[in-house]
Formats: structure tokens, sequence, C-alpha cells
């Protein structure tokens, strides 16, 4: 549905849709926003608006006429003295009107009637012809925005001056591949994108050579410290990154007939490796190879129940099972097999008798069973006691020497042991278990 408008600068009229904000006068092609009409609207032709101080226009000069003002005639000569002396009287006047009386006063106020005396009316003005001529509008910019004052101290704090793209991609590289361990898990992945940041940084280096700023300086720095750090912890200490990536390696093989010096009571324990030639002391020293733990408890001499009278030199023998996995196969010592030898310093030898494995009674000492020929199982984290059988000794002995052959449990070699003579370790249950 149109509606009527009116331009607001050459008051042209014109339709307009109803829909219309804004629009442009088909007369003077300004353009001004859509306002409502008032009631005083119409079709008919209007005068120009007069032009304001206000408003910003520029008329167009144009003369005019002016209408002349009328000449006045010359005012008559004086007459001569002769004759304004003898002026006529009133009575030789005739055509001169008589001066009237004055009027008689208002009963009320005491006042006379006086009539008021007209005065000339003033000149027309000069007729000025209307102009009609279009007013040129004036272009007004627009506004601009204020800016602030520049000042001395004010610095250029844009991105670019106060970073260097280069260290900080090594330290977002350093940063990622941290965020990397410890979410994926990935150890190579990390080590590749801490390699990348020592990279960047060294494309840094090479790159602000010409013109290296402090900026630079210390963002390299950053990049490159971070970077490195992350490549040193994930290669030598990677448990610090990943608690994980410390079992995240291949382990050697360890020898199954490596025998280790260990304390006597703690079977687990890393111990140090024995050459074939060394002796441990029995007192205080056991020795494990791969996963059996052997160790001497006591050494004396005692009768045995079913042997009479005649005294025995026997040895008190402590296996066990220090594995988690597996079950090791022990084929025991007999005169034919897996002979034990033991001697005093001066080389006798005592013969090897018997073996017989202990038992343990419940709240009772272990009793000492007669040997068979079968082989037994030592499961993981179990132990077995066994007693070593030697001929008589003499009523004194000294040092002594036993070498116990590991094949009576499937491995090479012999585990030495140096005895004081006579003795009774003291055994702590507790850690004496594998």
């Amino acid at each position: 549905m149109p509606f009527f408008m009116q331009c607001h600068f050459c008051q042209n009229k014109f339709n307009l849709p109803y829909t219309a904000v804004e629009t442009t006068c088909p007369n003077c092609h300004q353009r001004f926003r859509v306002d409502h009409l008032d009631k005083a609207f119409t079709w008919e032709e209007s005068p120009p608006p007069a032009v304001t101080e206000l408003e910003d226009f520029e008329l167009v000069p144009k003369s005019f006429s002016v209408l002349a003002p009328p000449v006045e005639a010359p005012p008559a000569p004086p007459l001569p003295r002769s004759v304004a002396a003898s002026a006529p009287s009133a009575t030789d006047m005739p055509h001169v009107k008589p001066i009237p009386k004055p009027a008689s006063a208002h009963p009320a106020t005491g006042m006379p009637h006086v009539k008021p005396i007209p005065r000339p009316a003033p000149p027309p003005p000069p007729a000025v012809e209307p102009n009609y001529m279009k007013p040129v509008a004036k272009t007004t910019p627009a506004p601009r925005v204020p800016q602030p004052l520049p000042t001395d101290f004010e610095d250029d704090i844009s991105a670019s001056n106060w970073v260097s793209p280069w260290g900080l991609a090594a330290f977002c590289f350093a940063v990622l591949a941290l965020l990397l361990a410890s979410v994926v898990g990935m150890r190579i992945l990390t080590i590749a994108l801490s390699a990348v940041g020592l990279v960047a940084v060294a494309f840094g280096i090479w790159a602000s050579r010409g013109d290296r700023q402090i900026q630079d300086w210390i963002w390299l720095a950053l990049g490159g410290t971070t970077s490195g750090a992350v490549v040193v912890l994930a290669l030598a200490k990677p448990d610090v990154i990943n608690s994980r990536w410390a079992i995240d390696f291949s382990i050697a093989p360890s020898d199954p007939n490596q025998q280790v010096l260990v304390p006597r009571d703690y079977p687990r324990d890393e111990g140090k490796p024995l050459s074939p030639e060394e002796w441990v002391d029995a007192a205080t020293e056991a020795i494990r190879q791969d996963e059996l733990f052997v160790r001497v408890d006591s050494v004396q001499s005692d009768r045995l129940p079913d042997k009479g009278d005649t005294r025995y030199l026997l040895v008190h023998l402590r296996l066990s099972n220090s594995g988690q996995g597996r079950s090791i196969a022990f084929a025991g010592f007999s005169k034919n097999h897996h002979v034990p030898v033991l001697m005093d310093d001066s080389g006798h030898a005592y013969p090897f008798v018997e073996q017989r494995r202990g038992r343990k009674i419940i709240n009772g000492p272990v009793v000492y069973e007669v040997p068979d020929a079968k082989v037994v199982q030592l499961l993981p984290t179990r132990l077995m006691d066994y007693m070593l059988v030697f001929a008589a000794p003499p009523e004194k002995v000294g040092p002594l020497k036993l070498e116990v052959p590991a094949s009576a449990w499937g491995r090479t070699g012999v585990c030495k042991f140096r005895c004081p003579g006579y003795f009774k370790a003291k055994v702590n249950i507790a850690k004496g278990k594998p």
C-alpha cells in the first residue's frame, strides 16, 4: 500500500511504498530516512520555505529593484521683512479659516476635550521581489571518530614485536609433547614432538641472525630449554613423565646360571653377582641363582633318632622359590647324583651320607623324614628345609667349606659357603620367607 512523502530538501511530493525505510528524492536526488507525515500534508503547491540561519544552504544571489522615494518640492523663499510687518489683519483675509474655541471641560475629570491630531502614515518599505531559485545544498562530510592524541611514551604492543614465532612454536611443541605423554601414553610421539621443537629453535636462530632482538633470545631460550628437557626425560628418565614408561623398554635376558650374593634375610635384594671362585659367609649371606634362594641356617654335631648313638655332622639347608610365575623342580642330593661336599681348612673332606627333608609340625619343631627318590616341585613363594648328613666329625672343628651343586635344581655351577665351624644363625621367619 503506497503513501505520500515530501522531500526535506526541495519539498517535492511523491508516492512511496509503505515498507520503505530510506528513499531518494526523484527531484533533487537527496537520500533521507522516511518519516511519517503530519496532518497538514496536501498535494497543493506550497511556497518554498524560508531560509533560516540554522539551515546550511547557499542562496544564489539575484538583483532586485527598489522603488525610489517621492521627490519633495523645494521650500518657498521667505517673504521680505517689510511685508511681514505689514501683514493683513484677520478681517482683511477672507480665505483664512478662523481658529476654533477650545472645548468645554469634561464634567468628571475637568480635562478639556482634545481632538487627536492625525499623524502622517510611514512610507511603504521598498518592494523586494521574492527569489524562487532552488537552494544548493552543501555536502556535509561524515563525522570522524575521535582518536587519542599520541604520547611520547606510547609503545607498540603488537604481538609481532614481543613474540618470537620460532621460540613460541618450540614451546608449543614441548607442551603438546607433555600433554600427549599424559593422555595418549606413547613415548615415540613425545620424543618426536619435542625434537621438532628443537629443530624450530635452530631455524629461529638461523632466521634471526641478522636482526635478533631481546625477545628473540628469551623465546628461543624458553622453547629450546623446554623441548630439550622433555627429550632428555623421555629418553633417560621416562618414569618422571609417565610412570608406565619405566617398563616400556626391552630388558636384556638374565643368565639363569648367574649366582648373586644377597643378605640372608632379603631373598629379593638386588645383590651382587658372584664369580665362580668366590665364597660367601654362611652366617650373614646367601646365594640366589635365577629364582632359587639358598642359605645355610646351622652347622652342628648331633645324633639321629634312627642311627643309634653315632654322631653326625648335620648341615641345615633352606631352599626357597623367590619367583612369582613358575615352580622349580628339585631332584635332591644323593651319593650318586648331585653330591654335596664338606671339608675343613686343612682339606679334610667329610663323606656325604644322605639328605632328609624337613616337615613343619604345627606348634612344634621341624621333623626331618627319611628321603625318597622322587622329584619335589618347589612352588612360587614357598620354601623347603633339608638336612645334609655327613660322616662323624672330630670333637672340635674349625671353619668349614660347603659346596652345594646347582644341578639338583637344573642349573650349572656350585654354591660355595664358608661356615665358621659349628654355628646356628638367628632365623627371622618374617624376613626369611621368599
